[in-house]
């Protein structure tokens, strides 16, 4: 394959595991073609490992920009014309990460439709010892089938699992700086507009951070039984906010392509968009039957 691949990572504050990050991927057996680094005003030493690697195209903010502001800045330094991996500045990719999600994107591109290709990531810990084999089955992500009216309700894709083609690339430039993610904005282009598949095995080590939310000691205490029956009991003291955040970020979305949705891609965002002022138990039984559909 002779496609070229850039790799844009966002840095903040990053030096504690930057080093074993940049290794992975500057070890990776499909090189990528440049590694775009944009720092958002580090004040650890991260500036100081970047300027070390001369086979970096780095990026020094003034003045912090925010995380998607950074992300979209790196991004647009990239080459056009090459498809896009995106990079945490604390995880490890194993060797075969760019060749395995150039292959499988390569298998379901189509000209000028937007594509991307992403996959469940195994968790370490700050000390690269295996925490979980699947992320996705800590977060539940592994339970149904990924497609349009399952992704409404959160998003399954890591964007530093992530390959994008130029097409979705493209559509970058025009995300909010106060959405809820970039990589779940892009994931919501390419299963409304495109493609997306998820690659079979892991390409990378998604590394758990002390303050994720994901892995709080007060989440991980709890069963999923814990988890749904604590909803519920917060649902019984006023308004549910279950999804609040999905809402206001869909509403986003929708709002921006509202004119390029065909007739059942708006049926089934207005649908979703609809269960926003539900009850608790209206929202979970709408969830149940889109995972089953």
């Amino acid at each position: 394959m002779e496609e070229k691949i850039s790799v844009v990572m966002a840095t903040y504050n990053g030096a504690k595991y930057l080093e074993k990050q940049l290794d992975s991927i500057l070890k990776q057996s499909y090189a990528a073609s440049e590694l775009i680094v944009s720092d958002d005003h580090s004040t650890d030493g991260t500036q100081d490992i970047l300027n070390k690697h001369k086979d970096l195209d780095v990026y020094q903010n003034k003045n912090a920009r925010g995380v998607i502001s950074n992300f979209k800045y790196a991004a647009s330094k990239a080459n056009s014309a090459n498809y896009l991996a995106f990079s945490d500045q604390d995880d490890i990719w194993l060797s075969e990460k760019l060749l395995l999600c150039l292959k499988a994107l390569k298998s379901i591109e189509t000209e000028k439709l937007p594509c991307l290709v992403y996959s469940d990531p195994i968790v370490i810990n700050s000390k690269d010892e295996v925490i979980s084999e699947s992320l996705w089955s800590i977060l539940g992500f592994n339970q149904y089938e990924h497609k349009l009216p399952t992704i409404l309700f959160g998003n399954p894709a890591g964007g530093c699992t992530m390959l994008v083609n130029p097409e979705l690339a493209k559509y970058i430039s025009a995300i909010p700086n106060d959405c809820l993610m970039h990589d779940a904005w892009l994931t919501l282009v390419a299963y409304t507009f495109g493609k997306a598949l998820v690659l079979a095995e892991p390409v990378l080590k998604y590394r758990q951070h002390e303050t994720n939310v994901t892995f709080s000691e007060d989440y991980k205490k709890h069963s999923r039984v814990t988890r749904v029956l604590n909803e519920i009991k917060l649902s019984l003291k006023g308004k549910s906010d279950l999804f609040s955040e999905q809402f206001i970020f869909v509403r986003k979305f929708y709002n921006h392509f509202v004119a390029d949705l065909t007739p059942d891609k708006k049926v089934i965002f207005e649908s979703f968009l609809k269960l926003e002022n539900k009850s608790y138990l209206h929202k979970k039984l709408a969830f149940r039957r889109a995972m089953k559909a």
